[in-house]
């Protein structure tokens, strides 16, 4: 597609949001070791190809309202991490709220670059960021 341009363009605007907001504006705390940024460069990649692409891609066409694709794909990415939640990290309900909505806010955020520039590209870049600014 042509508009790989404009969606990386906006994965790395809104990456660098992240970055900065994230990380208390140092970029000091970013986390570099090769190996973490190769398992944030999959994970980015999957979630991304899955809900930004494949799910939201999938729904778009179902749905008449973009806007109601961007809602439902983003809801379901992040009940989607409910599991790990719970079960991983054994987050309570006064940790599990906040985690859920963060989700859902970059998740509506990723979704709205694809949506808008009907490029995944964008939303695996902002990912990447986002995770490395987690770190």
């Amino acid at each position: 597609s042509k508009n790989w341009i404009s969606s990386v363009f906006f994965g790395l605007v809104v990456g660098s949001f992240y970055i900065f907001a994230l990380s208390g504006f140092s970029l000091a705390k970013i986390n570099l070791d090769i190996n973490y940024i190769g398992i944030a460069m999959s994970v980015a990649m999957v979630e991304e190809l899955v809900f930004s692409g494949i799910i939201f891609g999938g729904l778009a066409s179902q749905f008449k309202s973009s806007v109601k694709a961007v809602l439902v794909t983003s809801i379901m990415a992040a009940v989607s991490h409910l599991p790990m939640m719970l079960f991983v990290y054994s987050m309570g309900v006064s940790a599990i709220i906040p985690s859920l909505l963060f989700v859902f806010g970059y998740s509506l955020i990723n979704v709205s670059i694809r949506a808008s520039t009907k490029n995944v590209l964008g939303s695996i870049v902002a990912r990447l960021l986002l995770i490395l600014a987690i770190a």
